[in-house]
């Protein structure tokens, strides 16, 4: 088999039949008209395709990926795609944005000849370990059914129109509690996979299978799942849901793109490092800070009585301090490129309208880079300023470290200056 390297966003050339190029543009354009396919992190902006390919000459197009990493199998030819950041740096924040305390205790480098697939499933399989360990969560589902004794609440309108076509059964309504419910659902959907794919170690298909023992009676789930979220009470399942939507969504092809769709991993790659930015900071600067994402529609008031819509503002990062109530000190955009050399002019003019937006004097433009420099714009009473995620740093943790410190020291500063 052939193998081709390609940097995600970046255009390469290689050379391929014209079947192949045809099932690549069909991938793309497919991948492009499922927004939801990718549990709704895409770009709403539509876009004809994801994949670009053009023919160059004879056999030779011209491949762009955009915003996406993994693997594509045509045929006898593999297409590599990487981050546009070193994969080790990038790794870092998929794990850390799946469980930021493990990754402060883990290294995120890959075992040898590990793909980024087989190490998706590998974390899914010690996830699940620990759930099922722990035990399988339960909900209550509601049923409804005909029974001829009484079983929780009785439907009289239903049991009226049963008894007068001469059958003598109650219309009843009862919950009752079940391992079937969507998270676990979701588990063995993930696991199923990871076992049945051979490019993962021997080790980790059987560990999978055999974790699925655990979920006998557990059904199907449902394409909607694949875009829900753990709420706090089960917060023991976030990181094992968060790598089966991964793997589901990153295999979830339909078969319209033929032998495809048995063969193609991809991860849409902007979700990813912006949760495990904002992830990151979460861990390390709380409790004296709050890190989240949050929307605001900002209004045009004519002497407080006509307001009418004019932008909805939804900054990847609103920094908060625990003892100044509930204003934001600072709003910020993480940009998932390589700079970090100047802050380009749309980027401060986006982060200028949240600071509007929000009520802040202070925002920053994270970015990724090999420059460890603050580059800033001041106006009178606002500063924004360019913070780099240093790639140039081989250990991905010592970078989080120094871009941890850099984010501390800006809002320390504009604290001090409130």
């Amino acid at each position: 088999m052939i193998v081709h390297k390609l940097v995600e966003s970046r255009a390469s050339e290689i050379k391929l039949d014209p079947i192949e190029a045809v099932r690549l543009q069909a991938l793309g354009r497919e991948l492009a008209s499922k927004h939801s396919w990718w549990g709704g992190d895409v770009d709403s902006n539509d876009k004809q395709t994801v994949i670009t390919c053009e023919l160059v000459d004879n056999d030779v197009y011209r491949i762009t990926v955009i915003n996406m990493v993994g693997t594509i199998c045509l045929g006898n030819i593999q297409v590599e795609v990487v981050p546009k950041i070193p994969m080790d740096h990038f790794i870092y924040l998929l794990r850390v944005g799946i469980s930021p305390a493990r990754s402060s205790r883990e290294s995120a480098q890959t075992e040898s000849g590990e793909d980024l697939l087989g190490l998706v499933c590998r974390w899914l399989v010690e996830e699940c370990r620990r759930v099922v360990v722990e035990g399988l969560v339960r909900d209550y589902r509601r049923i409804k059914t005909n029974s001829s004794y009484l079983k929780g609440t009785v439907e009289w309108d239903e049991t009226w129109r049963l008894l007068m076509s001469g059958r003598t059964q109650l219309s009843c309504q009862y919950e009752f509690a079940t391992e079937d419910i969507w998270l676990n659902r979701l588990l063995l959907a993930g696991l199923e996979e990871a076992a049945g794919l051979r490019v993962c170690e021997r080790e980790v298909r059987s560990a999978a299978r055999s974790l699925t023992n655990a979920f006998h009676g557990i059904g199907r789930y449902e394409q909607l799942d694949l875009a829900r979220r753990v709420e706090a009470d089960h917060g023991r399942y976030g990181p094992a849901i968060a790598l089966a939507q991964i793997l589901l969504t990153g295999r979830g092809l339909s078969l319209t793109t033929g032998s495809l769709a048995g063969h193609t991993f991809l991860i849409y790659t902007p979700g990813i490092v912006e949760s495990g930015v904002r992830a990151l900071l979460t861990h390390h600067l709380q409790p004296e800070w709050s890190v989240t994402k949050s929307g605001r529609t900002v209004y045009l008031d004519t002497n407080g009585k006509n307001r009418s819509r004019i932008r909805r503002l939804a900054p990847d990062l609103v920094f908060q301090a625990a003892r100044s109530g509930t204003v934001p000190l600072l709003v910020g955009d993480v940009k998932y490129r390589v700079g970090g050399k100047r802050m380009l002019r749309a980027d401060f003019e986006q982060v200028g309208i949240y600071m509007l937006g929000y009520g802040c004097r202070a925002g920053i433009v994270l970015e990724f880079g090999d420059s460890g420099g603050e580059p800033r714009v001041s106006l009178p009473g606002s500063r924004i300023l360019l913070v780099c995620w240093n790639t140039s740093i081989p250990a991905a943790d010592i970078a989080a470290s120094e871009l941890v410190q850099g984010v501390r020291r800006v809002l320390s500063e504009s604290l001090a200056t409130e």
